[in-house]
């Protein structure tokens, strides 16, 4: 790690509430931090003295709504030996839709290597002093995929069909339990029931026999339960190693059923379950351990176990020696996102935990990125597809390349009922062979973004890129040349020169028209309600397509656009707005319509450099931008963006692994796969506050910003060049 930000580790993330003021403060003023950069170090001294000198608690600048600081209290950046803080439970919805995330994504590399685990081979060598070993099983042995436990409640109670009118099935199971443990204690002394008996409570109450409350809730874990890949290469150590291996957990389901459940995911050859409520006694008393020194009189034994308070304090009182696995969840939830729903939260928070933490997995980073910010929102898209395209009677979905790519791939491999097509188009497609209908948008994009770019294009490269031909003798007439820098200078004069060429512009694109009418055609067959997908922002893609082919190609085609975010508010792509209004433009994550609160963390300004640019490498594809059809029909194409490939291939790997593992995860409950458009930004949403993740991973990527970049040179700028030089040029505006 670089000296510097070694430093602001130091000065800035290790008190969560100068980490949050400041960087939030940052990222409210990014054009500040870069023209007058000395204000933020005031305002961070202003900080350091607020919180660490003067130990204030009460917040500097920014108070919440509900009049409480949405803060953390002091926490050092944890490592292995500490526990981490769980969060505050008393966050309400007013302050999540009033606040910026406080939790941020791990900034010094891929998540995975957060953590350190011993390798499990040297794990289970370490335990080869012992003559009897003792696991724990739920969350040591066993995981379930969920990051809270009783959350499994849910998906029973809706497989009981049980009438969730005033209360859940989840609070009556949990109070069903209680109520049995408080019988249990008044008349035996112990309060380790078992499951027959929490349903015997649940029955008098629910009317749910209780035969049936069992054998669901029992069938439920089977189907969800599955084995931690790290105890299961330590448990096979010790198995050829003859040892004697014992069970022990805190359960309310018997030794027989607990049997069932290890050995149905893997577990042999183990001696014995001891469960406390077979016997009555638990694990944090030491009682449960004493009984295993009665079965092996004069052993040494070892105990292994996530619960410090059960497994590592409870073995200790008993004489064990111990070893202490720490919870998954325990390690990944201070990365993981706040406000998703409960459920679909639950279920994709303890996913992650699980396939990162376990100990196994030390992943790349860009990998990691795919599987764990993008993973969610392309499963979450492609199954939204799938039920609007059947509830609206579409009979082909085409899906815009290059972003749609990896869409159709998911798309394909998951859902697939109706037909879908591929077809490459962009915003250079629209803008040439819909000229004639948008000269002053046309004008507008092609010079306007270059001008306020930082690559010093000359105004050939330009001109080539939309395949305009101009004479030096006609550029003269307005001061210019081929080799004119592109720049606030000249700009009004190269917008000039181009309308009063604008027929014989219009007339070149019409021969490449006809080749793309051609093309289209026979993609869209004699489909007539079409749906036509692409990643965002304005509309101008999906909106473009749609006007070319019912313009040109089929005018009595009904087609629908949707996207994956759409933005539409605060003053951008206002044309936009009526074609939510009516319903021919939707979008899955956010729009001007639904979500506001994700399109405005999405739309700031940072956004227009940074958000969309990190945000479209999920589905960045392998191959350049469309720019339309040559002369003899061929593709062509913008400036390779080489440099990204490799990367692109590990996101939509990552991608494409989290897809496969949630769906096949959750298969027996297909519903978890309708994931709301507001929970699959969510854990996006967690990098967008957080300008120093982007700073340290994304500044060297490749991203064609304003319509390409500098074909002469074969150059497109970095992430990092644009926002330095997007933002010194407003300052300069300023």
């Amino acid at each position: 790690m670089k000296l510097k930000d070694k430093l602001y580790d130091y000065i800035v993330r290790k008190n969560a509430n100068i980490r949050y003021e400041y960087e939030r403060y940052v990222q409210e003023h990014i054009p500040e931090h870069y023209t007058h950069r000395s204000r933020h170090w005031k305002i961070l001294g202003k900080l350091i003295w607020h919180y660490r000198v003067a130990k204030k608690t009460q917040p500097m600048m920014y108070w919440e709504k509900n009049g409480s600081s949405a803060h953390e209290t002091e926490q050092a950046i944890p490592d292995q030996t500490h526990n981490i803080k769980k969060p505050d439970p008393k966050k309400t919805i007013e302050a999540a839709n009033s606040a910026t995330p406080v939790k941020g994504p791990y900034l010094r590399g891929a998540e995975s290597t957060f953590f350190h685990r011993v390798a499990p081979y040297h794990f289970g060598k370490g335990l080869l002093q012992y003559e009897v070993i003792s696991f724990d099983i739920f969350d040591t042995l066993l995981f379930r995929p969920f990051e809270h436990p009783a959350d499994i409640f849910l998906l029973v109670g809706k497989r009981l069909a049980y009438p969730a009118i005033f209360t859940s099935y989840k609070k009556s199971r949990m109070e069903a339990e209680k109520e049995a443990r408080s019988q249990l204690q008044t008349q035996y002394g112990t309060r380790e029931v078992n499951i027959y008996e929490i349903y015997e409570q649940l029955e008098r109450k629910s009317g749910i026999p209780a035969e049936t409350g069992v054998q669901t809730e029992i069938q439920t874990e089977k189907d969800y339960l599955f084995a931690n890949p790290y105890m299961q290469i330590v448990y096979n150590i010790l198995r050829a190693h003859k040892k004697s291996i014992v069970l022990t957990s805190d359960m309310y389901l018997p030794g027989h059923i607990m049997a069932e459940l290890v050995e149905k995911c893997g577990y042999h050859g183990y001696e014995k379950i001891y469960v406390s409520c077979d016997y009555r006694c638990n694990k944090g008393s030491g009682e449960l351990y004493r009984r295993i020194i009665d079965d092996y009189p004069g052993k040494k034994i070892v105990h292994i176990g996530d619960n410090y308070a059960a497994d590592i304090q409870g073995a200790q009182k008993a004489g064990f020696e111990t070893r202490y696995y720490k919870n998954v969840n325990d390690v990944g939830r201070q990365f993981r996102a706040e406000w998703m729903s409960d459920l679909t939260g639950s279920a994709y928070k303890g996913l992650i935990n699980a396939y990162l933490h376990n100990g196994m997995n030390q992943l790349p980073f860009f990998y990691e990125y795919g599987f764990v910010y993008g993973g969610i929102y392309i499963l979450g898209f492609c199954q939204w597809i799938e039920e609007k395209a059947k509830r609206e009677g579409i009979d082909k979905i085409i899906f815009l390349s290059r972003e749609g790519d990896i869409y159709q791939k998911i798309y394909r491999k998951l859902y697939g009922d109706i037909e879908s097509e591929c077809i490459f188009w962009s915003q250079f497609a629209s803008l040439k062979y819909m000229a004639e209908m948008q000269q002053e948008a046309f004008i507008d994009c092609v010079v306007r973004q270059k001008a306020s770019g930082a690559l010093n294009v000359k105004l050939s490269s330009i001109l080539d890129s939309f395949s305009i031909q101009l004479s030096e003798d006609e550029l003269k007439k307005y001061g210019l040349c081929h080799s004119s820098i592109v720049s606030g200078y000249n700009l009004e004069a190269i917008k000039k020169c181009i309308g009063s060429n604008w027929e014989s512009i219009c007339k070149g694109y019409r021969m490449e028209r006809g080749c793309v009418i051609r093309k289209v055609q026979t993609l869209i067959g004699d489909a007539k309600r079409i749906a036509v997908v692409d990643v965002g922002w304005t509309g101008s893609g999906p909106l473009g397509f749609k006007a070319f082919v019912e313009k040109y190609v089929a005018k009595d085609c009904n087609i629908v656009c949707w996207m994956a975010g759409g933005a539409g508010s605060y003053g951008t792509a206002e044309y936009a707005l009526p074609y939510y209004q009516d319903g021919t433009l939707d979008a899955y994550l956010f729009s001007p319509l639904h979500d506001r609160r994700n399109e405005q963390i999405h739309v700031t300004e940072n956004a227009a450099v940074t958000n969309n640019a990190v945000f479209e490498l999920f589905t960045q594809a392998q191959y350049p931008a469309f720019c339309g059809v040559g002369e003899c029909g061929n593709y062509v194409f913008d400036i390779p963006e080489a440099e990204n490939y490799e990367i692109i291939s590990q996101i939509q790997k990552g991608i494409l692994d989290f897809c496969m593992l949630y769906r096949e995860t959750f298969s027996k409950d297909a519903y978890l796969c309708n994931i709301s458009g507001h929970d699959a930004y969510r854990p996006f949403s967690v990098l967008a506050f957080h300008k120093h993740y982007f700073e340290t991973h994304f500044q060297d990527i490749i991203y064609g910003y304003a319509f390409s970049g500098d074909r002469e040179h074969q150059h497109i700028e970095s992430i990092g060049e644009r926002v330095k030089n997007y933002y010194l040029h407003i300052g300069g505006q300023k």
